[in-house]
């Protein structure tokens, strides 16, 4: 996600560049730097939980109006840097803490169960195969270790 919102960050860079140039829309760098600052914010995020919050406090304000030529190229990088923050902002939520509990705790429930079953199952699996003298693919293999290591 680091790179990606750096990549992000140069599209506004991009974008910075236009607004430069001598029929650029200047009066857009001041909202332009604004929303690459808070992309190299969340670059810098130091865990995801803190990346998720900077997801939710993203602001996009309004581009100040300017007769500049130049202004829909620069319009348009802004647009497309604003989709996809927007995007990451309804995809990443973090849950409530007590729901996170909650999930938490019947999850493992739930895995301690499934090793339970599994457990039981390769105990019976082991006794058929006992009561009935056969070789599974697994036991031939460790039945042929065997023979090699004790001669």
């Amino acid at each position: 996600m680091k790179s990606r919102l750096e990549n992000l960050s140069l599209l506004y860079e991009d974008a910075l560049d236009l607004c430069r140039e001598p029929k650029g829309p200047i009066e857009y760098e001041e909202r332009i730097l604004e929303e690459r600052d808070q992309c190299l914010a969340l670059a810098n995020a130091e865990n995801l939980e803190d990346l998720v919050r900077g997801l939710e406090s993203l602001n996009f304000g309004r581009l100040k109006s300017t007769k500049s030529e130049g202004k829909e190229p620069v319009k348009s990088l802004r647009e497309r840097g604003k989709k996809t923050l927007k995007t990451w902002q309804e995809n990443y939520r973090l849950l409530p803490k007590e729901l996170e509990e909650e999930v938490e705790e019947k999850g493992k429930k739930r895995i301690l169960e499934l090793v339970r079953l599994c457990l039981l199952f390769l105990e019976r699996y082991q006794k058929e195969k006992e009561e009935r003298a056969v070789l599974d693919f697994f036991g031939l293999g460790a039945f042929c270790v065997e023979a090699f290591v004790s001669g």
